[in-house]
């Protein structure tokens, strides 16, 4: 918690996060929440579900890559964004996410 507080927190508070997007999250996706078959990524344990910031999904995913770093981890993260741009492509979420 002390990493999230003192590298991502002060990037995020200057940010008015009520201009995000908005829809229904998985609010806990994961390698552990999914499974992969046939091509395709499906989540379960929707426990965490709800409406938020559409990128809070992808931040949280990218966060369990980064909580352990290698260059598999980075490349998911990578692979992970790449892949969302090419659903939602945006700016202002982008902007949103702590990682680089």
């Amino acid at each position: 918690m002390d990493v999230i507080e003192s590298e991502y927190l002060p990037s995020l508070v200057r940010l008015d996060l009520r201009a995000l997007p908005v829809g229904i999250c998985h609010g806990d996706p994961w390698t552990g929440n999914a499974r992969f078959q046939n091509d395709r990524t499906v989540f379960f344990d929707f426990d965490d579900f709800g409406r938020g910031p559409l990128v809070l999904d992808l931040s949280t995913a990218a966060w369990h890559f980064a909580d352990e770093e290698s260059l598999e981890n980075r490349a998911m993260m990578e692979g992970l964004i790449a892949g969302y741009q090419k659903v939602r492509p945006t700016v202002s979420e982008l902007d949103a996410f702590p990682f680089s």
